[in-house]
């Protein structure tokens, strides 16, 4: 599906298939409920390392994955990450040590679908 329609304008019905984290979830925009994340390894990180592109699959993924899991493993706020991640179906990328998919499975869901879509999440 084309993300754009006529004239190069966006078209409104991309938008609604596009699976992003339940933002009524996420707490409070005060300094209090996101601290944590001023501790996290990950901020020594390029953002990439946390987050597949649309593309990747199989061992690229893994190896990817595996070092952003890396990160994770000295983080001092990892259970802080996860919980997070956790509590706002947060449905792309490693956070708290988890993928995606595992993040899923420890919720009960379907690995593989974003929550709430019967949507294949990537």
């Amino acid at each position: 599906m084309n993300q754009f329609g006529a004239g190069g304008v966006l078209d409104p019905k991309f938008w609604k298939r596009i699976v992003m984290a339940y933002i009524k979830r996420l707490p409070m925009p005060i300094i209090e409920s996101y601290e944590w994340q001023f501790d996290g390894a990950c901020n020594e990180a390029d953002p990439e390392t946390f987050f597949s592109p649309q593309s990747e699959r199989g061992a690229k993924r893994r190896q990817r994955e595996a070092a952003a899991k890396a990160f994770c493993a000295r983080c001092p706020v990892v259970d802080a990450c996860l919980q997070h991640a956790l509590e706002v179906r947060e449905s792309h990328g490693v956070w708290g040590g988890l993928n995606a998919d595992e993040r899923r499975a420890l919720l009960g869901e379907q690995p593989g679908v974003a929550p709430g879509t019967g949507s294949i999440a990537s």
